[in-house]
């Protein structure tokens, strides 16, 4: 049975594990927004919605292989489980 977990990444790393995390296999969601930067020339760049935050469709079992990836601090638990988020 496979569900959606958070997992808790390092800062600004979010499209490497996210990416990371297709080149293993898994199916990721890591929503981006456009935002501006700078004072004069207001470029235009893309960052993650949730800062830190990086979900991934996998099995428990497979909750230690995501915890081993670099870039990776750790899955976000509730009440001393990981926590699943529901697909709705």
């Amino acid at each position: 049975l496979r569900n959606w977990y958070a997992v808790y990444t390092k800062p600004q790393k979010e499209r490497f594990v996210s990416s990371a995390f297709a080149k293993k296999g898994f199916e990721t969601f890591c929503p981006l927004i456009n935002t501006t930067k700078g004072k004069a020339n207001k470029k235009a760049v893309f960052e993650p919605l949730f800062i830190s935050c990086v979900f991934v469709y996998l099995s428990e079992s497979d909750i230690s292989t995501v915890t081993s990836t670099p870039g990776v601090i750790n899955i976000l638990y509730w009440k001393s489980k990981p926590a699943i988020i529901k697909a709705e």
